[in-house]
């Protein structure tokens, strides 16, 4: 099974999969119900936002689908609106999923970003953390010492309102006959977090390459003899050199992922636009603000 670790030099401790994934789910839910796919009006909303998304050219895999199939529910949404739905279910997925580019006032955006940030101005902390965790594992998000109770603080709130879970009951299936609980692993974090404050905490997943990492401490790598990299250099660096490598790597090349106080509202996801942003009578303005760009540029890509 996956694992989300909360690693040291010298310890660690595991969050199951499943909650990691819900950390996701749980950081992306605001900005998914500020998007207002399910109103009445949806499809209008639907085709607001795919004004912003490019259109690719469809090379025979299917590229364009959802402009193609905007032009095929305006022009017959087909009986009880199937077609209206049948587009509206292929945004959200999109949206959600890998994500989409939105070109606005000048701007470049993700959907994901700008969904993220929802969280950061509409969310609690544990929420903010979620969306933080969710986002960000894959770069190795990281809590300096001092800041591991602060964060066990932030876990425990999300604990007690219920949008973190202690455990998860698995419903029966072929492999399990009866209903269990499973234990998703938060107590052994939070104890992790608060046993001491002198060494900094790294996240990493289980599917990734793992932590340390010649990529996160930035170690250039010599090319083997079928052109590759060559990690046998790395591989020969005692542990706790790895570990003080990719740390100082993490905070010289990704201040950016410290989750703690001061960062975990204020750091955004990418420019800091939200999908109120997007609706806002004044979008193009916040949209220019937000990613440094001249209030008096007219162009739209």
């Amino acid at each position: 099974m996956s694992r989300l670790y909360f690693a040291t030099p010298t310890s660690r401790a595991e969050l199951h999969g499943s909650e990691f994934m819900w950390l996701r789910e749980l950081g992306q839910r605001p900005g998914r119900a500020a998007w207002e796919l399910d109103r009445f009006e949806a499809f209008e909303r639907a085709a607001e936002i795919l004004s912003w998304v490019p259109e690719v050219p469809d090379r025979g895999h299917g590229e364009g689908y959802l402009h193609r199939n905007l032009r095929e529910a305006q022009a017959n949404p087909g009986p009880f609106g199937e077609r209206e739905q049948d587009l509206i279910s292929s945004l959200q997925s999109a949206l959600h999923g890998n994500g989409l580019k939105l070109h606005i006032a000048g701007a470049e955006l993700s959907s994901l970003d700008v969904e993220f940030n929802t969280a950061l101005v509409a969310g609690s902390d544990p929420v903010r953390l979620a969306a933080k965790i969710g986002a960000w594992t894959h770069h190795n998000p990281y809590i300096e010492g001092p800041d591991r109770w602060w964060a066990a603080n932030v876990i425990e709130e999300g604990l007690t309102t219920g949008q973190y879970r202690r455990t998860l009951l698995v419903r029966p299936s072929p492999v399990n006959a009866e209903p269990r609980l499973v234990d998703q692993g938060w107590d052994d974090v939070l104890a992790f977090l608060r046993e001491r404050d002198d060494e900094p905490v790294v996240l990493h997943y289980s599917g990734d390459w793992g932590f340390p990492s010649p990529e996160a401490a930035a170690f250039e790598l010599p090319e083997d003899e079928h052109g590759g990299a060559d990690l046998a250099p790395w591989d020969a660096l005692p542990d706790d050199r790895q570990w003080e490598l990719a740390v100082a790597g993490l905070r010289r090349g990704r201040p950016w992922a410290r989750l703690a106080p001061d960062t975990l509202a204020e750091v955004p996801f990418g420019p800091m636009v939200s999908v109120y942003d997007l609706f806002a009578p004044n979008r193009d303005e916040r949209v220019r603000r937000a990613a440094d760009l001249p209030l008096e540029e007219t162009t739209v890509l």
